[in-house]
């Protein structure tokens, strides 16, 4: 019997491009932020600039260790801390991910089938989006309430399906595009437990809910006027 051992290889961080990039030039976007870019994107958030500079110390020795050390052969290694920071991290996003997937498959998903629904929005309302945070909130509600009411059309009133929605602010790009993720149900439960699976998916149908409860919230929010939502509801391509 062979037992495989791994063994532990701290990462290069000064090596990484994104590193230096930061290292490089980020005194100077603090510096020029306000004269060069508020005006177009708003004052930099105080989270940016702590999320950056924790990213500096993340994996370097000189900031904080553990000592790792195996008592069968005695190898001692040094750990460094890590920034545990969220979203630009691509270490500790990444370690992030898999143990938030790893919670979600043990404790959370029921062993039903399950499907990835995009939920987008025009161009035209993504800023408001970026001047107004607290507007994800709604983003995110408004796409489960759309979600939930799509299901309980298609397989019966009293049924609900389970939803996880995940918002994301950018896309492959890297440019501002708020949308929502969201992992579903391939149906509903009824109030017994029984899972009732859907027939088929109506993509455009469930888009029209999504885009009806976005709009209605925005208005209830004062960010759009009655006139601007009436377009948009006209548009056929609601999610360009």
């Amino acid at each position: 019997m062979e037992i495989s051992c791994r063994v532990y290889k701290p990462r290069r961080v000064r090596e990484s491009p994104l590193f230096r990039l930061v290292e490089q030039h980020l005194e100077e976007l603090l510096r020029v932020w306000p004269a060069r870019f508020a005006r177009q994107h708003g004052p930099l958030r105080p989270v940016v600039e702590r999320v950056l500079r924790g990213f500096m110390r993340c994996g370097l020795v000189e900031h904080g260790f553990a000592r790792l050390w195996c008592p069968t052969c005695r190898t001692s290694v040094l750990c460094p801390f890590s920034c545990r920071g969220r979203s630009f991290c691509p270490s500790c996003e990444k370690k992030r991910q898999l143990l938030w997937a790893e919670w979600l498959q043990k404790e959370v998903l029921a062993p039903v089938p399950h499907r990835h629904v995009v939920l987008t929005m025009p161009r035209l309302l993504r800023g408001i989006f970026r001047r107004r945070r607290a507007l994800l909130l709604d983003l995110s509600q408004c796409a489960a309430e759309a979600v939930a009411e799509y299901v309980r059309r298609q397989v019966g009133a009293d049924t609900r399906p389970g939803i996880v929605v995940s918002i994301a602010t950018s896309s492959d790009l890297v440019q501002w595009h708020p949308h929502g993720h969201l992992l579903l149900t391939d149906g509903g439960f009824s109030d017994d437990g029984a899972f009732h699976p859907l027939p088929a998916w109506d993509g455009e149908a469930l888009m029209k809910l999504f885009r009806e409860r976005l709009l209605a919230r925005l208005i209830e929010r004062h960010a759009i006027s009655e006139d601007l939502a009436r377009k948009l509801l006209a548009w056929k391509h609601p999610g360009s």
